[in-house]
């Protein structure tokens, strides 16, 4: 009787064990990696005041927006307003420190002070909202 040793065979299921933890390490990275939103962001920091003939949208800091790119929507009792900044004449960009007063078809009046009116305000260019938020009318 012959004593055969095959060690090749232990160097083989070595190699095929160290290929498929590559493979499902790739695998695994691939997935990750696409997962990630690497989508334009506006990182612009927005305060808003609310009072009965105005609302006042203040750029806070962080990036410039486009007055064209900046929306406001408030909503009071089931009505809704949109404006834009551009609309309104808001020169562009706006920038740090910059404000803009709305105080033309507001959906209250002075009447309703001490009531809550929602207010946000969305970057048009990217959908991103920057500010949302139930003021009360001061």
């Amino acid at each position: 009787m012959t004593n055969v040793s095959r060690g090749q065979s232990e160097v083989v299921g070595s190699l095929l064990l160290a290929g498929i933890v590559v493979l499902t390490l790739s695998a695994f990275g691939v997935m990750v990696f696409n997962s990630v939103d690497t989508g334009e962001r506006q990182l612009t920091d927005i305060a808003v005041t609310v009072t009965t003939d105005s609302i006042t949208v203040t750029h806070a800091g962080g990036e410039p927006i486009a007055a064209a790119d900046l929306d406001v929507v408030v909503g009071f009792e089931g009505e809704s307003q949109r404006y834009n900044a551009a609309d309104a004449g808001v020169a562009s960009p706006v920038s740090t420190g910059d404000r803009w007063t709305i105080d033309t078809s507001l959906p209250y009046t002075a009447a309703d002070r001490g009531s809550y009116v929602s207010v946000m305000v969305i970057a048009v260019n990217t959908g991103e909202v920057l500010y949302t938020d139930s003021e009360p009318i001061a």
